[in-house]
């Protein structure tokens, strides 16, 4: 049987690539689902980053109560800024696949991120980015690991024709999946989704857009289009998906965030508190890592890559994330000395941390007082700064901490957070100019761009009206308005609410009430997972593939 509700996720996909090739004919699938039903853009989450955003679509939770903002965690205690790498135990149980299995719908996901160890769900589970290669708990159950064991590999090749050629055959080999698993499973729910799109924002930006510091004709000519074509081959595995679905089926397909051009020009943060002196370096530890971190920027992926492995066999892990830290000046600080410092909540969004005493191990701040002063004087200072180019605001959102993130996973965020202009990005310098313009080296391999906030929502179904146009869409109204599709009403604790423009206003349908986290009885295959050495630096090394460390 078709399944009731399908899902495909297009991560990172924009309508800024999308509107265009519709009307180029060369999206036949969008261009055909925008017709029937409703569609428009999606804004994503605070911040709008894979991790904490699918984990928003999957429980209607916003960052703040899920707890997830980045692939790892985050500890405002620790001058290093990270923990280990985030699992699955932060929400299992807590996904509308639980809550669809705990009223008897069986369900489907495969490749969806933040799905790692895969749990017990009433159907069948595969983890998507970024769980480890040949890991038997990244599936549910545990055999199909076995079936599917290149379904979660990644490229780390740079060079753009390897890049095009690895994102071609992955979509197809991830198509033949679903298509399999929707042929033996029959889900009520289905969903997937396709990392390519975000991908190629990531590594071929600089061969798109002419405001790249990495950009040349040359290469433009060559490589232009094949951001367009990576949106091709998705349209054609969406139609692939769609020819399961009956007239009884809700489909969405959304992205999480949207794409765009990384900021070509560098505010290095940390050498503005310097300057203000509220922050001082330890020269001793900053030359030869940073000198470490200089060269293996610059080289070229076809040397970097071995070396890495070869640095990884002979048991240099924690030299290398000492280099890979040096961007963000993770450990470089003088404590002492230092009373805030950068903290990177996830590419994009930054904080400022302050060196407070009995939470540091040497803090300096006192709490109270001279910590609500020292903010209060570091965003009214930030809120004056000005780009040097335009003379616009150069922080483009500012908020302490409690005013973005209310939750129970406060503590794990910076004291300020900030967003800077969207035409810079942090810099992880110590010491001026202030202001740099970005070198072609500094904007390689996954650099090259960046999310912003605006993502892609299209519904079709047998209640959703044809032609509409979807206002003010929400990442966080999705998982109430996939339970709506099912006949579900959302818990009390989701945040969010039926999306709006969607639904016939005339539908009138008793839904079923869901009060509570299902609990699935627990079986062998469903025991808690420990991450080995081994997984945890296979993850490591895949979010470095992303320039996520």
């Amino acid at each position: 049987m078709p399944p009731r509700v399908m899902i495909l996720g297009l991560d990172g996909a924009t309508f800024h690539f999308i509107s265009p090739m519709i009307e180029q004919g060369k999206l036949p699938t969008l261009a055909a689902l925008k017709e029937r039903g409703a569609s428009g853009v999606l804004n994503s989450i605070f911040p709008p980053h894979t991790a904490a955003a699918w984990t928003t679509v999957m429980t209607g939770e916003l960052p703040g109560a899920h707890g997830i903002f980045n692939f790892y965690g985050l500890d405002p205690s620790r001058y290093s800024r990270r923990t280990g790498p985030v699992t699955s135990e932060h929400t299992k149980g807590k996904t509308f696949f639980d809550l669809a299995g705990a009223q008897g719908m069986k369900v489907a996901s495969i490749h969806v991120p933040m799905t790692w160890p895969a749990w017990q769900v009433n159907g069948v589970m595969f983890s998507g980015y970024p769980s480890p290669l040949g890991s038997p708990a990244c599936a549910y159950p545990r055999s199909l690991a076995e079936r599917f064991p290149t379904l979660n590999a990644i490229s780390y090749t740079d060079a753009p024709e390897k890049r095009l050629k690895f994102a071609l055959d992955h979509i197809t080999e991830q198509t033949d999946v679903c298509e399999t698993i929707l042929r033996e499973e029959s889900p009520d729910l289905f969903m997937t989704v396709y990392q390519e799109s975000d991908l190629a924002h990531h590594y071929l930006y600089r061969y798109y857009d002419s405001r790249s510091p990495a950009y040349t004709e040359e290469e433009h000519r060559r490589y232009g289009d094949y951001i367009h074509r990576n949106y091709a081959a998705l349209d054609a595995a969406l139609a692939r998906l769609l020819a399961y679905a009956g007239p009884e089926t809700t489909v969405f397909v959304l992205s999480d965030h949207g794409g765009t051009l990384s900021g070509p020009t560098a505010f290095h943060l940390n050498a503005w508190l310097a300057e203000k002196g509220l922050l001082t370096k330890r020269p001793e530890r900053l030359s030869l890592t940073k000198a470490a971190y200089g060269v293996a920027k610059k080289m070229p992926d076809t040397v970097r890559a071995p070396l890495t492995k070869l640095a990884k066999r002979a048991g240099f892990n924690k030299a290398l994330d000492s280099i890979y830290e040096v961007h963000e000046g993770a450990g470089l600080i003088d404590p002492a000395q230092t009373k805030a410092y950068r903290f990177t909540v996830c590419t994009q969004i930054e904080g400022i941390v302050l060196n407070v005493a009995g939470r540091q191990p040497e803090g300096i701040v006192q709490p109270g007082e001279e910590y609500e002063q020292l903010r209060d004087t570091l965003m009214a200072d930030l809120r004056a700064l000005r780009t040097p180019d335009t003379n616009e605001p150069l922080i483009y959102q500012m908020y302490k901490r409690e005013e973005i993130f209310p939750g129970p996973y406060l503590d794990s965020l910076p004291d300020i957070i900030l967003r800077l202009h969207p035409m810079y990005q942090v810099g992880g310098n110590f010491d001026g100019p202030l202001f740099k313009r970005l070198e072609p080296a500094d904007l390689r391999g996954a650099w090259s761009g960046w999310h912003d906030d605006y993502g892609i929502l299209y519904a079709a179904g047998p209640s959703i009206p044809a032609g509409q146009t979807i206002e003010d869409g929400q990442l966080v109204n999705i998982a109430p308005t996939v339970l709506r599709a099912l006949g579900l009403a959302a818990p009390e604790w989701m945040a969010g609410k039926v999306q709006d423009g969607i639904f016939a206003e005339d539908t009138k349908e008793t839904l079923v009430e869901v009060s509570d986290v299902p609990v699935l009885p627990s079986g062998a295959e469903d025991e808690e997972h420990t991450v080995t050495e081994e997984e945890e630096e296979s993850i490591k090394e895949r979010l470095r593939n992303l320039g996520y460390l």
